[in-house]
């Protein structure tokens, strides 16, 4: 059996695939390794990574080796419970996460809701603070449509987000699940 086969049991009873230092698709804004398609504002960066191609086979091969930095590191994640997206999970970096709807030509959030009630200017943002290891969501600001955690409209002014907590966006539900906090963190 490959090792791209192998499942197994986590510490929280879910069964994953193991975790590669492999990538065989280019990551949303690479193609064919170009620089990522991405705005500035959006907090979008570009890993420092070995891209290759392998021609034959059509796929870019991406070895982080060891030149990942642990702003890159996962986080947290925000999973989908209800919405087109249900079931689908979205990793949370250190610094600013931004939400909003991808439209062509347009900026490329970094969590993308391709829900028609979700702004192309951003809607929402979480952050994580690696100094004092906290997470924050706010509104993004120029958003059009109202954005809700817990029920409560999301403003300018950062809030706490804590474990469980539920933001919603358009018709999309996302619950937030930390990974970093007062127990664990990439620095140490």
């Amino acid at each position: 059996m490959s090792r791209r086969n192998e499942f197994f049991d986590n510490d929280f009873g879910s069964t994953v695939a193991p975790i590669s230092d492999k990538v065989t698709q280019a990551p949303i804004g690479y193609e064919r390794g170009l620089n990522p398609i991405a705005d500035e504002t959006a907090g979008a960066t570009q890993l420092d990574s070995d891209v290759s191609t392998n021609e034959d086979q059509g796929e870019t091969i991406i070895d982080a080796g060891e030149n990942v930095e642990n702003t890159h590191a996962t986080v947290g994640w925000l999973i989908c419970v209800h919405g087109d997206l249900k079931g689908q999970d979205f990793r949370l970096h250190s610094g600013h996460n931004y939400i909003g709807r991808n439209v062509k030509g347009g900026v490329q959030w970094d969590i993308n809701i391709p829900d028609r009630k979700v702004s192309s200017k951003g809607m929402a943002r979480v952050t994580y603070d690696t100094r004092n290891r906290r997470f924050t969501t706010a509104s993004h600001g120029t958003a059009e449509n109202i954005a809700y955690c817990n029920d409560e409209p999301l403003d300018a002014v950062s809030r706490p987000l804590v474990a469980y907590d539920r933001i919603s966006i358009g018709d999309t539900d996302l619950v937030f699940i930390p990974l970093c906090g007062e127990k664990f963190s990439w620095e140490e």
